[in-house]
């Protein structure tokens, strides 16, 4: 009988999973003839006063700084100078997040996103609020009304993969991590997601190209733990071995990597 490494998408789910989403906020920093947070949103109907614009270019410049009190400030006092500078608010309720005022966060973009039900960034990043605060369905149905506005939202497929792989839900996480690897192929988490998906969709082949592409870009020991058990679902204990070994090489620690190991060596001698 074969000995079994614990496998599902949850474990095997790369980096840019739902707890890690606000690592990488990004801040809107838009010119002042643009202000809406969404990158293809039309103009703002109404002019955003340049005393508004102002504070929300030096809360920008804060917070690349990382000195989030006075970015919280700036931005803070854009908008009340200014209430219908979305770029205010989008880039208010992120700075919210870096510094884990979910609660105000979620409470300033519920606002906004009753005003603004056209824009995709404000969507986005109230989801961004609730994945947070652990509110995950919540997240999910935010992200789902930025996606029907505009599918190809820089992020949006990824973060969309992630909560359903979450629910098991592995025919959508599939789709949409194979959307996010086409918007941006040279993300190692994507390509990453995408192969520990399709493995669990019985796809080994499609999950051996997307190891190896997410290992060409950074190796890590959880993408060769996917490659290993792809190579051993068809039978290739060689190679199979090989992935194992380079993941216990990286650091990984699992008493079921040994057996697993040790399992592949004697399936490779037996030839």
């Amino acid at each position: 009988m074969h000995s079994k490494l614990p496998f599902s998408p949850r474990m095997l789910l790369s980096r840019v999973c739902v707890t890690t989403f606000m690592l990488s906020l990004a801040l809107c920093l838009t010119c002042p003839a643009e202000a809406s947070p969404t990158r293809n949103s039309k103009k703002q109907e109404a002019v955003i006063n340049e005393h508004s614009l102002s504070l929300n270019e030096r809360g920008a410049q804060a917070f690349a700084s990382k000195n989030f009190t006075k970015a919280e400030k700036f931005f803070k006092d854009s908008l009340q100078s200014d209430p219908k500078n979305l770029s205010a608010a989008f880039n208010y309720a992120g700075v919210l997040l870096v510094q884990k005022k979910e609660r105000q966060a979620i409470a300033l973009l519920e606002d906004y996103a009753k005003n603004h039900s056209k824009d995709v960034g404000i969507f986005v990043r109230l989801g961004d609020a609730y994945s947070a605060n652990k509110q995950l369905s919540k997240a999910l149905t935010q992200y789902e009304k930025a996606f029907k506005l505009e599918p190809d939202y820089i992020g949006l497929s990824g973060k969309l993969g992630s909560l359903y792989a979450m629910q098991n839900n592995i025919t959508l996480a599939e789709n949409m991590f194979a959307a996010a690897v086409k918007q941006q192929p040279n993300n190692r988490d994507y390509w990453a997601n995408l192969g520990s998906i399709q493995l669990a969709n019985n796809k080994p082949d499609e999950a051996i190209v997307s190891a190896r592409r997410a290992l060409r870009i950074q190796a890590s020991s959880d993408v060769y733990i996917t490659l290993a058990t792809a190579y051993e679902s068809k039978k290739d204990f060689e190679k199979s071995l090989t992935a194992y070994k380079r993941a216990k090489a990286l650091g990984m620690k699992d008493d079921s990597l040994d057996d697993k190991i040790d399992e592949m060596s004697d399936l490779v001698k037996r030839g």
